[in-house]
Parts: C-alpha cells; sequence; structure tokens
C-alpha cells in the first residue's frame, strides 16, 4: 500500500548542516552507468530556467566538455587510481570550483572559462546523481532483483541498467577527449591527493573508448539486452518510471536544483544558505509503501551541500503525521560524510493516507 508523503516543514535540519566543507570521502558502490549518466545531465538542462546557466549548459560547442566532466568521475576505476573516488563528491568539485574561480574571476568569461566551468557542472551532475540513485534505487534493487545480483564487470547493476537504458532510448556518442588537467591537477593537489597526469587522460581515454563503447554494442545485441532484464527484473521494469525513488528520470530535477545553488554560488562568490533541494517522494506527493520492512518505504531529503554525520543530532529532528503523532525514524546520510543525502527509515508501517511532516 502507498502512504502520502512528504511536507518539510521547516528547513534546514538543525545540526546537521556542515558549516563549511567537510573533509573525509566517503566511498561509493554500483552506481548508474555512464550512459545514464549522460542522459541525465542532458535532462536536467531543461528543468532550468531560462537564464545565463541553461545557455551556457546548452551551447551545442560545450557538449564535449558537459559530457566529458559528466564521465570523469568514474576515470579513477577506469586507471585504477584512488582520483575516482575523490572526484564524486563536493571536496574535491569545490577545490576545482576555486581553482577555476582563480583563473577565471569574471563569468561568463572566455571561451576558455566557459569550457572549464561547463567541465565542473557535468561532474557535480555525476556526484549527485550516484548518490541519489545508490541511496535509494540501488538500495531497493538489491533486495528486489536479491537472486540475479552480481558485482563482475559485465554482469553488475550499473551495467547492465546502462545496456538496458542504451538500448530503450539510445546511447550517447563519444566526444573527443577534453580535459582541464592543470585545473584538475591543482584540485587535487589542494585536497592532498597525488595523481600522475597521465592516469587522469588515461581514465579518461578508456572512458570514452572502451566503457561507452561496450555499453553501445551491447545496447545492439537483443541477447544481452534481455540477459540484463532477466537478471534485474525490478530494476528493468522501474529503470524509467520517474515516480520510483531514485531512478534517472527523478534525478533531472535534483540535478538542475543542485546546479543552480553552485551558480548562485559563482555569481555571489559566497556559500548560499544551505537549502532543500529536494525531498523524495515530492513535497506533498506520495510514493512510499507503508511496510516499514520494505526498502521501498524509504523517504529521503537532499540538501544543497553536503552533510557533516559527525554534528548529527536526531534528537532536532521530528517526523509526525498530520494529526501531530510523533513517528520513529532511523536516520542516516547516505555515504556519510560530504554527502548530500539524509534517508529517513521508518521503524513502524507509516499510516496509509496521511500526511507526513518533518521537522
Amino acid at each position: 500500500m502507498k502512504c502520502n508523503l512528504l511536507r518539510l516543514v521547516r528547513a534546514p535540519l538543525l545540526g546537521l548542516l556542515a558549516a563549511a566543507v567537510v573533509v573525509g570521502v566517503p566511498q561509493r558502490g554500483v552506481a548508474n552507468g555512464n550512459h545514464t549518466h549522460i542522459a541525465i545531465t542532458l535532462h536536467a538542462i531543461s528543468h532550468l530556467p531560462a537564464g545565463p546557466l541553461k545557455q551556457l549548459l546548452s551551447d551545442p560547442t560545450l557538449r564535449p566538455m558537459l559530457i566529458g566532466g559528466t564521465i570523469f568521475p568514474d576515470g579513477g576505476y577506469a586507471a585504477n587510481h584512488g582520483y575516482g573516488e575523490a572526484a564524486h563528491w563536493e571536496p574535491l568539485q569545490r577545490a576545482l570550483a576555486k581553482r577555476i574561480g582563480e583563473v577565471c574571476p569574471a563569468l561568463p568569461g572566455d571561451a576558455t572559462c566557459r569550457e572549464r566551468l561547463t567541465f565542473l557542472f557535468g561532474m557535480a551532475s555525476h556526484g549527485m546523481a550516484d548518490q541519489v540513485f545508490d541511496g535509494l534505487f540501488m538500495v531497493a534493487a538489491k533486495v528486489h532483483d536479491k537472486k540475479g545480483w552480481a558485482h563482475g564487470t559485465f554482469d553488475s547493476l550499473d551495467t547492465m541498467s546502462d545496456v538496458m537504458w542504451a538500448a530503450r532510448h539510445g546511447a550517447a556518442e563519444s566526444p573527443e577527449l577534453w580535459l582541464p588537467l592543470d585545473d584538475l591537477l591543482a584540485a587535487f593537489a589542494a585536497q592532498g591527493i597525488s595523481v600522475p597526469s597521465d592516469k587522469i587522460t588515461d581514465g579518461q581515454f578508456i572512458l570514452l573508448n572502451a566503457v561507452l563503447a561496450y555499453v553501445r554494442n551491447a545496447a545492439k545485441d537483443p541477447d544481452k539486452v534481455k540477459a540484463a532484464e532477466e537478471r534485474y527484473p525490478w530494476s528493468s521494469k522501474h529503470l524509467e518510471d520517474p515516480h520510483t525513488a531514485g531512478s534517472p528520470l527523478c534525478e533531472g530535477r535534483i540535478i538542475a536544483s543542485y546546479w543552480q545553488h553552485l551558480w548562485a554560488e559563482w555569481v555571489d562568490g559566497r556559500a548560499p544558505a544551505v537549502e532543500v533541494m529536494a525531498t523524495l517522494p515530492t513535497h506533498g506527493g506520495s510514493g512510499v509503501v507503508a511496510d516499514h520492512t520494505s526498502p521501498d518505504a524509504i523517504a529521503a531529503v537532499v540538501f544543497s551541500r553536503g552533510l557533516n554525520d559527525e554534528k548529527k543530532q536526531p534528537a532536532k529532528v521530528e517526523v509526525q503525521t498530520e494529526k501531530g503523532t510523533k513517528l520513529s525514524v532511523k536516520l542516516d546520510i547516505f555515504y556519510g560524510n560530504s554527502a548530500h543525502m539524509l534517508r529517513l527509515t521508518p521503524q513502524q508501517d507509516w499510516p496509509v493516507g496521511e500526511r507526513i511532516d518533518v521537522r
């Protein structure tokens, strides 16, 4: 049964917000594949209001940079180097933003500055999309698709869901390799991460010419598509459902909101107040099941800045029905420090047909 959620009564949640970028990089698991990541990024543009940010990210001459930035965080895995994990997260991305700001103090800047900035927005899309997908869709898929769950390079959910996506919506093309290499090296160094430049270029080359190519070809093979659908039947059914929490089609509006916060910070030259960007289900919407033992019962709140798990004070977060009945929930910041998503897992069944308020 479905129950109605979610109304955020007051934001931000007290005691959960990091006053500054926190240290410590969480570890990412299975996530979106890169054809799906590219589709999410391009879909997110449609959620932007008219203005200079939408003009920047819609510029066809900057599409290689946008796609390059979108896939970049996975390059470290391809090159077998830890830079990929760091590239998923806000501390590194903010270090890159600072570097770009130092060499490109004015907006929109010249062509080179526009390229660098577009690449950064692609990276931000990737990191945010993985958090939402992993913390909600993947968690449910691990339960519903438990029988076929695998961790191999070619049979994991990220690869096989990417094959399904590309088969149904078309695969992305691989643009020419373009990297703001000096900026990336400076950002990694600022975070205390030593990475040879050739590792970065090797990782991006592998993504463009092997990872994307594999899925592009597999999506044309009916047997490989069928194998993916049969291994992950629940994921196959819900991959394109915008009402399934964490699905690719529900992520575009979250990415667009995150981009707008980053853009506002860039324009104003200072970090704006931390805000709630999204709730899953949406504010006033529905989409979770009442049964608290189901992974589909998890609700979430997504913030515009990374959260600091060490400062979490659950006593200051209240969840109750519209009639004032308090509900017990388990709070966790999925992936820990620097992540943006607070998950609310009910410790009893959600009441059916009632609005749930988070205070």
